[in-house]
């Protein structure tokens, strides 16, 4: 049986920026110097949080290029996809590319001017007309999130491992059985239990409805309510509460019953939805198993 203590939820530390500092070097690294505004931004303390990169985008002074690469920087593009140079250079082509302004124009345009979260994300999917070099779903959405946010426009939520994984436990929880994960990440070949497979711009539709129609119930912002559900890196705090174990022990418990997937939720008796949007989280947007 699968219990939580609610006080220690209660207590659960959260963390209002992060350190950036392995991003600037990488990306120096490959000869993505930082403009003037961002490089300024960071010398003392180099780090930054969501509340930052907000501010960035707003204020005029900022460069297209400070905007893109603080959300970058934020979400540790580079220690994440560490283990793919390739990628991590066609993404640094396209920064370097004398046409990124005009480029990144269209970016924000399509992002802000678009009411229907599915289209928008078969735009920057694999083929789309503004599909980024070297960005997956997991950092397109992030400018999805930080666009809109400066703008005071509806949410479109980050979708990355860890909300992946927080959507698929919770909707389970909520309706007792497992059709988001068997619909969209279920894989008996994949190692990852939350990697989307398949259906991905329907798959981030649902998301995004399913995120405006919890944060409504339980009276919070879309965007507190993501704050809330994606947990802390397990590196920082493996033995104690985190709503990421809990997200793990779902999946394992459906890989090791799979015949009774449906079944599973109600057995392993896991802590409500309430408690996981009470639990204060880390503002950090990375993901500690590199996965994007």
């Amino acid at each position: 049986m699968h219990t939580i203590d609610l006080d220690q939820i209660l207590k659960y530390p959260s963390a209002s920026s992060h350190s950036v500092a392995h991003e600037v070097s990488q990306s120096n690294s490959f000869g993505c110097e930082l403009p003037a505004y961002l490089r300024e931004l960071l010398k003392e303390d180099c780090k930054l949080s969501k509340t930052d990169v907000i501010q960035i985008i707003k204020d005029a002074s900022a460069t297209s290029k400070d905007e893109f690469l603080a959300i970058l920087f934020w979400g540790a593009y580079f220690w994440v996809t560490a283990r793919s140079p390739r990628t991590q250079r066609a993404l640094v082509g396209f920064i370097s590319d004398r046409n990124f302004d005009t480029a990144l124009a269209q970016v924000k345009s399509a992002i802000l001017e678009c009411d229907d979260p599915q289209s928008l994300f078969r735009l920057f999917a694999y083929k789309g007309d503004l599909k980024i070099p070297g960005l997956s779903y997991a950092y397109f959405t992030k400018l999805f999130f930080f666009y809109r946010e400066a703008e005071g426009l509806t949410t479109y939520p980050i979708l990355d491992k860890w909300s992946c994984s927080a959507w698929c436990a919770i909707d389970g929880t909520l309706n007792q059985n497992t059709r988001v994960y068997d619909t969209y990440f279920r894989s008996s070949k994949s190692e990852s239990s939350f990697l989307l497979l398949r259906k991905s711009a329907q798959a981030y539709g649902e998301y995004v409805a399913f995120m405006a129609e919890t944060s409504k119930r339980y009276g919070l912002t879309v965007a507190d309510l993501e704050e809330q559900l994606f947990g802390r890196d397990l590196r920082v705090q493996p033995n104690s509460f985190n709503p990421r174990n809990e997200y793990k022990a779902w999946a394992n418990h459906l890989k090791k019953h799979p015949e009774r997937k449906e079944q599973a939720l109600v057995e392993e008796d896991f802590t409500s939805t309430k408690e996981f949007i009470e639990a204060p989280s880390a503002d950090t947007g990375y993901s500690s198993d590199g996965c994007l």
